[in-house]
């Protein structure tokens, strides 16, 4: 079975296209291609409150290009999940309607609980250590999703208005963070969790960039982010991309997301940080094959 998924997040865009096929292990997602555009919708969200004419029309022809792409795939389900960038403008519907008529392609907000589940959907019995709580933590550019596993399920989640997009911009409101600590200090009395599984890109990037013994692969430690983090931001942009081969859109987003996930784990007392790379886009498309079976 074929399945397409794009994910329209505040930092980047990105067109997943996946091949189902089931084994008697259980059913294999096979990669067949991503594509990522680094639009970044939150800097004007964030800043302005509204999405720019310049930005809609670069949306409008990436959502035409994928449109081709998913069309000469062929998929037996296709989805388009926007997340916080889209849902805070304040001119959504519009920008919404008008891709949909220019484009064809139907655009589907999605709250940050709906997000956390999806991404959740995702298997990660791989990861999941047995008789031990879990604290998932994805950090995006426009807000951060947690969630406590236990026994194989979400117990309980909650959405911030804190990504790295909004913290470059300084349009984090100072309670936000509190809350975020609060709520961590909160769960992690009543459910203990033992380690983090980290989500979103900038995580997966710290792990590779890991310059440290590993205690495992796809995994890192908290004070191993601690020391990235500090040695990262020594650099200028410019050297984080020529030095230290980041992307441009990733050098600067790499220290704000550090400091997220060094925030959840500092609080919770938790050192070790599982990095299986799984994201939104993921969730989708298992999402949709969920669905598909079940009609």
């Amino acid at each position: 079975m074929k399945l397409a998924a794009v994910d329209i997040g505040s930092n980047a865009i990105r067109l997943l296209l996946v091949t189902t096929r089931e084994t008697d292990e259980g059913v294999v997602f096979k990669k067949t291609a991503l594509y990522r555009f680094p639009l970044r919708l939150g800097a004007d969200v964030f800043g302005t409150g509204s999405i720019s004419p310049e930005v809609y029309r670069t949306l409008k022809h990436l959502l035409r290009g994928f449109d081709h792409l998913v069309k000469a795939f062929d998929p037996k389900a296709f989805r388009v999940c926007a997340t916080s960038a889209i849902r805070e403008a304040k001119n959504k519907k519009e920008i919404i309607e008008k891709l949909a008529e220019k484009t064809g392609v139907q655009i589907e907000l999605i709250d940050g609980e709906e997000e956390a589940a999806i991404i959740f959907s995702n298997q990660l019995s791989h990861v999941l250590r047995p008789n031990e709580v879990a604290m998932y933590v994805d950090v995006g550019g426009g807000s951060t999703e947690l969630t406590i596993m236990k026994d194989g399920q979400a117990v309980i989640a909650k959405s911030f208005k804190i990504g790295t997009v909004r913290s470059l911009q300084n349009k984090v409101k100072k309670e936000e963070w509190g809350n975020l600590e609060q709520w961590v200090k909160e769960v992690s009395e009543k459910y203990k969790p033992t380690y983090v599984i980290g989500s979103g890109g900038n995580i997966n990037k710290l792990s590779r960039l890991n310059f440290f013994p590993k205690k495992a692969e796809g995994s890192i430690e908290r004070i191993e982010i601690q020391q990235l983090r500090d040695l990262i931001n020594k650099y200028s942009y410019e050297d984080r991309i020529d030095v230290l081969g980041l992307k441009p859109d990733r050098a600067d987003v790499i220290i704000p997301a550090a400091d997220i996930f060094l925030l959840a784990m500092n609080t919770a007392g938790i050192d070790t940080a599982l990095t299986p790379k799984v994201g939104l886009a993921d969730g989708i498309i298992r999402d949709l094959y969920k669905r598909v079976k079940e009609e």
